[in-house]
């Protein structure tokens, strides 16, 4: 296995038919120029095709379970402040 950084990503997805995903391109830089394999060391070229598993980081299923209470506790009164900033404003006639 080689560890790597994606330098780059695209928005734009690739859609397989086939298999019903989606895939996106990224461009990812290696931290080596080369694989250890039986001993030997195999170099890497550029434009190699590989398989490459993006880590974004861990997800429990804690969070995923309290994920909509967190959202409503975050979101709780916006709504209603976002209204009354828009109410009109009343002027006294003396």
């Amino acid at each position: 296995m080689l560890s790597g950084r994606v330098v780059q990503g695209f928005a734009d997805s690739i859609d397989d038919e086939v298999k019903q995903q989606a895939y996106f391109k990224v461009i990812v830089e290696n931290d080596r120029a080369f694989l250890l394999n039986s001993g030997k060391y195999r170099p890497i070229k550029s434009c190699m095709i590989c398989n490459v598993e993006i880590l974004t980081g861990h997800f429990n299923v804690l969070s995923y379970l309290l994920k909509p209470a967190i959202k409503v506790r975050l979101e709780a009164l916006t709504e209603r402040l976002a209204l009354l900033s828009k109410a009109p404003a009343f002027r006294i006639r003396q």
